[in-house]
């Protein structure tokens, strides 16, 4: 056990120090992370670790979830990497299956951020106007939102889950595929409708009454309908309420003239005829990430923020008075890598204290 604390104790110094440098500078450096993989690999073969499928399928886990939460800009790509990377030490502690690792790691990340966000940006509402949350209430829990969410879930995200569940890799995956499903589905859904000629409204109606007709005795039953309440209103708080607060928390109003590359816009330019105008985007929604590049930005949207190049074409567009607005918003840095490292001590701490799952 003494070996075991003391190449965990070094994995986590690393991880530590790699979470401050990304607090302190907003960035984590490639060789940091090459460095953390070699100690691991290191650690796993002096204890003579054996991979094996539930090694890959765990590690398949979080490199999907990782990478979805890059592709829809929730995390940077180097906290992204880090993610993944920080994690492996995790699958040669042998207290819980992979797939469960990985699963309490993710909880033990995202937890503690949620939590932390949520009260930062309701704190920072209520300074600065308590209307805001009164607004994002009744704009994220409108009829429209609970009702097609309860059709997509029942309806084309039902019959997706039903359809994947054959796949043995998902099976393996245990509950974290359930996950991982609602996830694709959520983002195939938004996609379609952004891109799709016709109204997918009537299609989700329509698939989720077949559906209702042919598993009625289990979508009626106080289960299921339980289990899609919970779903429904826990995806409408984060989906929609948590991200308008979030926006006054992440987000600052500053001149145009002060634009400097690697800001990251909150607020979308796009050109309309000979005129430009701002669109709102909310870094964390799906569907404002690709309203971005749908409509077209005369900037970038990607998390790497604004160029040289860019910030000189703004400023000057501005000069000119084609920009007819003065300020625009954008995005303040919030490290992510303190949260992958308060994960990691929280999963150490459930596995030498012999916290068990069952």
């Amino acid at each position: 056990m003494n070996f075991f604390i003391l190449f965990e104790s070094i994995v986590l110094i690393q991880i530590l120090l790699i979470s401050l440098y990304d607090l302190k500078t907003g960035k984590i450096k490639n060789s940091f992370l090459l460095f953390l993989l070699i100690t691991q690999i290191i650690y796993g073969y002096l204890i003579g670790y054996e991979a094996n499928w539930e090694t890959m399928y765990g590690i398949l886990a979080i490199v999907l979830i990782s990478f979805f939460f890059w592709f829809v800009d929730l995390i940077p790509s180097g906290d992204s990497k880090f993610l993944v990377v920080s994690s492996i030490h995790l699958f040669f502690l042998n207290n819980y299956n992979e797939v469960t690792t990985v699963w309490i790691f993710l909880l033990a990340t995202f937890v503690p951020f949620s939590i932390s966000y949520l009260f930062l940006g309701i704190l920072r509402a209520i300074k600065r106007n308590r209307e805001i949350i009164k607004e994002a209430f009744l704009q994220s829990f409108n009829f429209y939102n609970v009702f097609m969410l309860a059709i997509v879930f029942i309806g084309i995200t039902g019959f997706a889950t039903d359809f994947l569940s054959y796949f043995i890799v998902l099976q393996k995956l245990g509950v974290l595929s359930w996950i991982i499903i609602i996830l694709l589905m959520l983002f195939f859904s938004e996609t379609l409708m952004k891109i799709s000629p016709i109204n997918l409204e009537y299609i989700y109606v329509l698939l989720a009454g077949i559906r209702i007709l042919l598993l009625k005795d289990i979508i009626f039953s106080l289960e299921f309908l339980i289990d899609m309440t919970f779903l429904v209103f826990s995806y409408i708080f984060f989906r929609f309420f948590v991200l308008k607060i979030s926006y006054e928390l992440e987000t600052v109003e500053i001149p145009i003239e002060k634009l400097k590359p690697g800001m990251r816009l909150a607020e979308v330019i796009i050109k309309e005829g000979k005129t430009y105008k701002k669109v709102r985007s909310e870094r964390y929604s799906l569907s404002d990430y690709l309203k971005g590049k749908f409509l077209k930005a005369i900037h970038s949207t990607s998390e790497e923020g604004l160029s040289k190049y860019e910030v000189r074409k703004l400023k000057k567009l501005k000069k000119e008075n084609k920009l007819t607005f003065e300020t625009i918003r954008v995005y303040k840095v919030i490290p992510f890598g303190i949260f992958i490292f308060i994960g990691n001590l929280l999963v150490l701490l459930f596995i030498f204290s012999g916290f068990k799952i069952y």
